[in-house]
């Protein structure tokens, strides 16, 4: 960076520059030294060999954080896929109970019944008024 910059730039902005690059616990230990930029990069080097195989742990951290997000992700599947079905044994439940709605007429629209008056359907012998046409055979009906 140093022969790029060619004295062109600031040495406090290629410092900030030249840290960004590096990793963070390197950083760390650099950002609050004040020597030249040649020394630091010494310092960098020696720093990266001590450090150099605990790499491997930091990885591992951001996996679990991954992991984590992966695992909500799932988690709101899983409750967005119970919410359908709950939706789904609704309407099939409302369905079946419109159907039985519908069975129930078919069944009482017999051609005996409808003969009869809404009376005489509903209430049989305990009918009280009667509306013609109605073949409805009890002798006791009272008619209107």
């Amino acid at each position: 960076m140093l022969q790029l910059a060619s004295n062109k730039v600031n040495d406090d902005y290629l410092k900030s520059l030249w840290l960004n690059q590096l990793q963070k616990h390197s950083q760390t230990i650099l950002a609050a030294n004040s020597q030249p930029l040649d020394d630091l990069a010494t310092m960098a080097d020696k720093i990266h060999e001590t450090f150099k195989f605990q790499n491997i742990s930091s990885i591992s951290q951001e996996r679990s954080q991954t992991t984590t997000g992966e695992i909500s992700v799932v988690s709101l599947a899983a409750k967005n896929n119970d919410i359908a079905l709950e939706i789904q044994e609704f309407k099939t439940s409302r369905s079946r109970s419109e159907n039985r709605k519908f069975s129930r007429a078919k069944f009482h629209s017999s051609k005996s019944r409808s003969e009869m008056c809404w009376c005489h359907r509903k209430l049989a012998k305990k009918a009280t008024k009667c509306s013609k046409p109605c073949k409805f055979e009890n002798s006791s009906a009272v008619e209107n």
